[in-house]
């Protein structure tokens, strides 16, 4: 699994199938972009999605309907994880920000 940090990239996953996702990391990883690029980083967002979403369509008839709101809330947890994530890497040194994504209190 991919450890790279993510950050804000608008950009639908669904607009490419996994096959294009994968065969535009390849290019811009032959031409020697960086993790940190931001169609390297959309790429990995791209393909993450797309292998979620098997795993998710191959066992959605299974879930009860408890297990599918733990899911929904783990997506929404990481969803807030990543925007705090971005939110700390722009926020500039010796700026407080007193709440993260969900509300709740920072402690720095």
């Amino acid at each position: 699994m991919s450890t790279t940090t993510a950050v804000a990239v608008a950009v639908d996953p669904a607009s490419r199938s996994d096959a294009s996702w994968r065969a535009l990391l390849g290019n811009l990883k032959l031409r020697g972009a960086p993790d940190t690029d931001s169609q390297v980083i959309a790429c990995h967002q791209g393909l993450a999605f797309h292998r979620a979403r098997k795993v998710l369509e191959r066992e959605v008839n299974s879930l009860s309907a408890p297990g599918v709101d733990r899911l929904v809330a783990t997506l929404r947890q990481g969803a807030h994880k990543a925007i705090d994530a971005e939110v700390d890497s722009l926020t500039p040194p010796g700026v407080d920000r007193p709440h993260n994504a969900l509300g709740e209190a920072v402690a720095r």
